[in-house]
């Protein structure tokens, strides 16, 4: 599902600068649009999409339009979804709740992958790590420390954002955990 990630991450890219712009209409099609698997990709639909961070982007693009019951539609979704407990998944996740004035659900969901990323069993250290602790701190508002993880994260591998992000775009059969 290579190609497809990058297809949904240049959908979501191109929306966020619509937003931006304040084309809010245009945004919310280019995130739709990056539900579809286009054949020009030449790659088979994934069995178990994880499509947490699409579904919180659309639903802000629509908070930011005025469509409530839309952007509420999207938000849950993005909180209901199977997703692997150590990726990027849980920020929007976290997110979401947030969003749907969930804040104390979303706090436990952070501190409790901020205590497992800073165990003895996850990859400590590693780019991805460090860059998944960074997004956590972000979300709690620890700007410098997010800052000085991310930075130590693309200096151990420049594309980590990506690989992350790859990672949490599907659920393989056998679903990874954090214990």
């Amino acid at each position: 599902p290579v190609r497809h990630t990058r297809y949904v991450e240049a959908q979501i890219g191109m929306a966020v600068e619509l937003l931006e712009q304040g084309r809010t209409k245009e945004a919310i099609a280019e995130l739709l649009r990056a539900y579809e698997y286009p054949s020009f990709l030449n790659e088979a639909k994934v069995n178990n999409p994880v499509t947490t961070r699409l579904d919180y982007s659309l639903a802000m693009a629509y908070k930011k339009d005025g469509q409530k019951d839309n952007a509420k539609k999207y938000f849950l979704k993005a909180i209901e979804q199977e997703i692997n407990p150590a990726s990027v998944a849980v920020l929007y996740k976290a997110r979401a709740l947030k969003e749907t004035g969930q804040k104390k659900k979303a706090d436990t969901l952070i501190s409790g992958m901020l205590e497992k990323l800073q165990g003895d069993g996850f990859a400590s250290g590693s780019a991805k790590s460090d860059y998944l602790l960074s997004l956590l701190y972000e979300f709690q508002g620890d700007l410098e420390r997010s800052e000085q993880l991310g930075k130590s994260a693309a200096d151990k591998l420049y594309n980590v954002v990506m690989e992350a992000r790859y990672e949490s775009s599907f659920l393989i059969m056998e679903k990874m955990s954090m214990e």
